[in-house]
């Protein structure tokens, strides 16, 4: 059996599509393959695509080599993206030192918190899940049920900054900040602040 997240198995209507932590692994090796494909590739295979580490170089090498000779054998076509393709269609999730604006929006507008030490703390999988998700069009109860299974408990407090005074608008969300920048680090999770 592949794993699947909760918010997985019930999100797609019955329509088999490739499970988000067999989508990682694609996408850490540059190789794409369309939900057509998916459903011919027999489920030993989806099984060992699902499963096959991409940790190392060598993992993912290997991995690549495996998903080019499957789906040979099959007949299925299927693409690799070069270096420097994969390094940019990668950059946002594999880049721990930034929470990508959308990513952190996305957050926000749906009354979870994102900070900087918990985009670091996440693995790689589910800050891909996130960026992925984050470009996608999908309804807020969806999502809510994604980040209240990927985030941490902290999280799930509000983000909001209240602003008071003439002209106040309500609550302003407190902008994405990256460790990058020295307050950022030592600032941890947003909380509700009064000004």
């Amino acid at each position: 059996m592949v794993f699947k997240f909760r918010f997985e198995k019930d999100s797609w209507d019955g329509v088999v599509s490739i499970p988000l932590s067999t989508q990682f692994r694609l996408a850490t090796v540059g190789a794409k393959v369309n939900p057509g494909t998916w459903n011919h590739i027999p489920q030993e295979v989806q099984i060992l695509l699902g499963r096959l580490p991409v940790k190392t170089e060598r993992d993912k090498d290997c991995y690549r080599m495996f998903v080019l000779y499957a789906l040979r054998q099959l007949g299925k076509p299927v693409s690799v993206l070069d270096p420097d393709q994969l390094f940019r269609q990668n950059y946002e999730w594999e880049n721990p030192a930034r929470i990508p604006d959308r990513v952190y929006r996305m957050a926000v507008d749906l009354g979870f918190t994102l900070s900087p030490r918990d985009w670091l703390k996440m693995n790689e999988m589910r800050r891909y899940i996130l960026v992925k998700l984050a470009q996608e069009a999908h309804g807020p109860d969806f999502l809510k049920r994604v980040l209240e299974e990927l985030l941490c408990p902290e999280s799930k407090i509000s983000a909001w900054k209240t602003h008071s005074g003439a002209g106040s608008t309500g609550p302003t969300p407190i902008g994405p900040y990256s460790l990058s920048t020295p307050f950022a680090a030592a600032r941890g999770p947003a909380v509700m602040v009064q000004d």
